[in-house]
């Protein structure tokens, strides 16, 4: 691993940010409109992602072939929305679902510190919604640093662990895979990232993501080697 390295990419949900409860909303439209909910039953084995029209839009969504509009649509008519008077509002309950953010205790202040000592800082995230709309998320919570890389798969045409999506970010921070070090939770993003060349390390990691370091506190990132 280089002595010092020159960029820090991200990944977003499960990194930068979780959601506490990331259906509240839907489930409070559901409800006033007395629409019964999806069948658990119904979600395959990578959680949460329901089977048959809708799974084939979200996959799509991810690599910008549909918009985030017809995710919505397909999940509202999954649960039996077909009258045009509440598409609307259901869409506007997903959105607020998605917007609901919880950033990890000492974000702002570890990519501040990060950015002082000359860290270049991006984020690479799979997503359906657009990087403006999460840039407008960070902001709501008081992170408006200004990122040197920020690809997106949705904007990109490519989800992690496909090459094109970390090059990307590579390409916006004007750095190598060498000099640059990618934080993430899952093991095929983590595999991804090391398949580049990429310095790797887990961040309350998935049972079955590994890399060299592993970190539970994301303020522990200053402590690292690399990045001093």
């Amino acid at each position: 691993m280089p002595k010092l390295l020159k960029a820090c990419f991200f990944d977003a949900n499960g990194v930068l940010y979780h959601r506490t409860d990331r259906t509240r909303h839907r489930r409070a439209f559901l409800a006033r409109h007395g629409i019964a909910g999806v069948l658990e039953s119904t979600r395959d084995a990578t959680g949460g992602v329901y089977l048959g029209a809708y799974f084939a839009v979200y996959r799509r969504a991810f690599i910008g072939q549909a918009s985030e509009v017809e995710l919505f649509d397909a999940l509202l008519a999954a649960h039996g929305v077909t009258d045009a008077r509440l598409l609307e509002e259901g869409r506007q309950a997903m959105a607020d679902d998605q917007a609901d953010i919880t950033l990890y205790p000492g974000v702002i202040v570890t990519l501040g510190a990060l950015r002082a000592r000359g860290v270049r800082l991006g984020v690479i995230t799979d997503s359906a919604s657009s990087s403006a709309d999460k840039l407008r998320w960070f902001r709501g919570q008081g992170l408006t640093l200004g990122w040197d890389a920020f690809a997106n798969s949705c904007e990109v045409g490519a989800r992690k662990p496909d090459a094109r999506i970390y090059r990307a970010a590579l390409t916006q921070a004007d750095v190598v895979a060498g000099e640059s070090v990618f934080v993430g939770h899952k093991a095929s993003e983590l595999v991804g990232a090391r398949a580049l060349g990429m310095a790797t390390v887990a961040f309350r990691p998935d049972a079955d993501a590994e890399a060299p370091m592993t970190l539970f506190d994301f303020v522990d990132l200053l402590a690292l080697p690399f990045l001093a």
